[in-house]
């Protein structure tokens, strides 16, 4: 009887010991992981995302709602005031689209004042200024500026947008 239980012991000892052992190693390999993963250069990530910024100013002076509406995450929001938040590609493509095409003249622009990249270069948040004007309905030229914040995330290796705000700095020019 006390063989079989000896044995048994003896296994178990074994086996705490190999999964001690294991797990030590892989302790080890995690910590030299972590000190071997690349270095994020966030400073060509501000770029890429400033460049990002650039090509969205064009669409919309193109009216191109639906690469505005790519830019976005599928869990992304593009939040302007006065209406509904807008949520994925296809509602901002629509969204934008029906905005473009009922506001005459409509012109944008936009300055990042920063833009700070996380250590591990997932996530970006920035934040900036904005102008915009177009003609209203009633054709009154409407001008607006105020501040912009935008959350970015890389998805597939590509800066997608997470969430778009802006905050106007005209009372009731939205």
């Amino acid at each position: 009887m006390r063989t079989p239980i000896a044995s048994a012991l003896g296994l178990l000892a074994l086996a705490l010991a190999t999964g001690c052992t294991q797990t030590k190693s892989a302790a080890m390999t995690s910590d030299s992981t972590v000190s071997a993963a690349p270095k994020v250069d966030k400073q060509a990530e501000e770029n890429t995302i400033r460049e990002i910024g650039r090509k969205w100013e064009k669409m919309f002076a193109d009216k191109d709602s639906s690469g505005i509406g790519q830019l976005f995450a599928d869990d992304g929001y593009e939040m302007p005031p006065g209406t509904k938040a807008m949520k994925g590609p296809d509602e901002v493509t629509k969204g934008v689209g029906a905005m473009l095409r009922n506001s005459k003249d409509f012109k944008l622009s936009f300055a990042p004042t920063t833009i700070t990249v996380s250590d591990a270069g997932d996530m970006a948040a920035e934040r900036g200024t904005y102008q915009a004007s177009w003609t209203g309905s009633k054709g009154k030229k409407i001008e607006d500026h105020g501040n912009y914040v935008t959350v970015w995330k890389k998805v597939g290796g590509q800066w997608k947008v997470l969430s778009d705000i802006n905050a106007s700095d005209v009372p009731g020019a939205m």
